[in-house]
């Protein structure tokens, strides 16, 4: 039996943010709406929680990296 040192919401997030890194947007947007899935259907709210503030925090990367050419200015 294969012991797992993560759960299922924090591979697929980690994944994410591998692909963030390589520079694979498209693919870490999918993993994303995937890990959407798998902390929605979460039964301990504890976990779910826990887990929706680093999704948020995945998505926030995601956006960052996709506009990190915009400007911004106060006029």
């Amino acid at each position: 039996m294969v012991r797992r040192s993560r759960r299922l919401p924090a591979t697929i997030l980690a994944a994410a943010h591998r692909a963030c890194d390589s520079g694979e947007l498209d693919i870490a947007a999918k993993l994303l709406r995937l890990g959407e899935e798998v902390i929605a259907s979460e039964a301990d709210f504890r976990w779910r929680r826990h887990d929706m503030w680093a999704l948020i925090a995945a998505h926030e990367r995601l956006w960052y990296l996709r506009h990190k050419d915009l400007t911004f200015s106060d006029q």
